[in-house]
């Protein structure tokens, strides 16, 4: 990808810059099972997030739905067994759906 054709607002700086609602998001691998992991942004809270998961190329699939708790930031969810590799994201869910 050529870095100098992406933005992520438009090229004269308007007024569509996308906030930023996760600080960080990793993967953890412990006892033989991966971990996805994400801490919100401070005075970020969604009323779900949901976990998504995309296999070789193929569409991205949910795989949990997390109810969110007041005031925490830090998450994570535990990705299935079989799990040897695929694209992982997390949607977050505003009280409206």
């Amino acid at each position: 990808m050529n870095a100098s054709r992406f933005a992520l607002a438009n090229k004269t700086g308007g007024a569509n810059i996308l906030p930023i609602l996760v600080e960080s998001f990793w993967i953890s691998r412990n006892a033989g099972y991966w971990s996805v992991n994400w801490e919100l942004a401070g005075g970020i809270e969604p009323a779900a997030m949901e976990v998504e998961l995309a296999e070789r190329g193929e569409a991205f699939k949910s795989i949990a739905t997390l109810q969110a708790k007041p005031g925490q930031r830090l998450y994570s969810h535990k990705l299935p067994t079989r799990q040897t590799s695929a694209l992982c994201r997390v949607k977050l869910i505003e009280g409206n759906g």
